[in-house]
């Protein structure tokens, strides 16, 4: 009965009242009311690493929210996700897929499945924004090589700043692509094709743009050979090694061995509430992400996440710090970190650049 049915239909005079009438051929798709609630079907607690999956009815166009609290009797909870436009009957948040779906299995027939990735919606907000930056003359672009060499690089990469690093290493060609946004193949080939040798290494500086990096190789005449770099900081420290005198894989061995000497992690900030690694995430707050993709810190400020990073990379044998200061950081905040890094860490070399890149304020690689 109106105003407690949550579907798409209603029956009656929406005054607040009881519907006075359903036409017998009415479908029931939601038995709702003042007291009835959404029925949580099947909490789970995994005893292997402690995961737990939460089951429950929902509605069509419905939101919902899972909350969680620590300390019951103080009234504070936190939200750990908030689930929209449910478009079934049961709705599931777990960081678990394979388990859900076959409870799901288990439970009866299910069907229109629906698995969502919320940090995989982080990356999409970012690649739009960043494909707004590049198309207003920000990103880095393709550009002209002049000598002819043994062995060319061409890199992928966001921001005018970085873009100028890497040519300063020797780069041939920037193909314009950052975290999110990820170059085509043939865009990719294109790069390849504008350089001046015949053997050419590709540094992706992203895991999704590997696979799409090494599908190059079959489609030209040139050699071509990836470095899997996952981010622009591991890229300039490959490229120390770089020499474009020498053989394509002596290049590619010396690019290699670089390129793991380095730690490397990021800061941006989170777009919606979800949970990490590091515990609950609110939308606003500043994230460190690890070399392998992980969320290992949110904090309130951006150097907040700078130093929870540096805690994490620079250990006692750690050389260089490098940092790259993107668009979108504070003066004031670049300012502390180096007071941090000498304070902190006086044994290290502080290396930093102005990158320009979108999104992400701070690019750290540690050797």
């Amino acid at each position: 009965a109106f105003p407690y049915l949550l579907g798409k239909e209603y029956y009656g005079v929406p005054n607040g009242g009881n519907a006075t009438t359903v036409p017998g051929s009415a479908t029931e798709i939601f038995n709702g009311g003042p007291n009835i609630r959404e029925v949580m079907k099947s909490p789970s607690v995994n005893s292997g690493n402690g995961s737990v999956t939460l089951t429950w009815s929902s509605e069509e166009g419905g939101t919902y929210v899972v909350e969680a609290s620590n300390d019951l009797s103080s009234n504070s909870w936190s939200t750990v996700t908030t689930l929209s436009a449910a478009t079934n009957f049961t709705q599931t948040s777990t960081n678990e897929i394979g388990a859900a779906i076959e409870a799901g299995v288990e439970a009866g027939r299910p069907h229109q499945i629906r698995v969502t990735d919320l940090f995989d919606q982080v990356a999409h907000e970012h690649a739009a924004q960043e494909q707004e930056w590049v198309a207003s003359g920000n990103g880095a672009t393709l550009t002209a090589p002049r000598d002819v060499v043994e062995t060319a690089v061409v890199a992928v990469a966001v921001g005018n700043g970085v873009g100028r690093l890497l040519s300063s290493l020797g780069v041939q060609v920037v193909v314009a692509g950052g975290q999110s946004m990820n170059p085509s193949t043939a865009q990719i080939l294109e790069a390849v094709e504008a350089t001046t040798a015949q053997s050419v290494i590709v540094l992706p500086n992203n895991k999704n743009i590997v696979p799409v990096a090494q599908q190059v190789d079959a489609l030209t005449d040139r050699r071509v050979e990836v470095v899997p770099t996952t981010s622009v900081v591991e890229a300039l420290s490959a490229l120390v090694g770089y020499d474009p005198d020498a053989d394509l894989h002596v290049n590619v061995a010396a690019l290699s061995e670089a390129a793991a000497r380095v730690r490397t992690g990021e800061v941006t900030r989170a777009v919606r509430d979800a949970v990490a690694d590091c515990g609950p995430v609110r939308a606003g707050d500043w994230i460190a992400i690890d070399g392998r993709g992980g969320i290992c810190a949110s904090t309130a400020t951006a150097f907040d996440a700078v130093t929870e990073l540096l805690g994490r990379l620079v250990d006692d044998e750690s050389e260089i710090v490098t940092v790259i200061v993107g668009a979108e950081a504070h003066s004031g905040d670049t300012a502390r970190i180096r007071e941090h890094l000498a304070l902190a860490h006086p044994e290290v070399e502080a290396e930093f650049h102005d990158g320009g890149q979108p999104l992400y304020p701070y690019l750290v690689g540690v050797e």
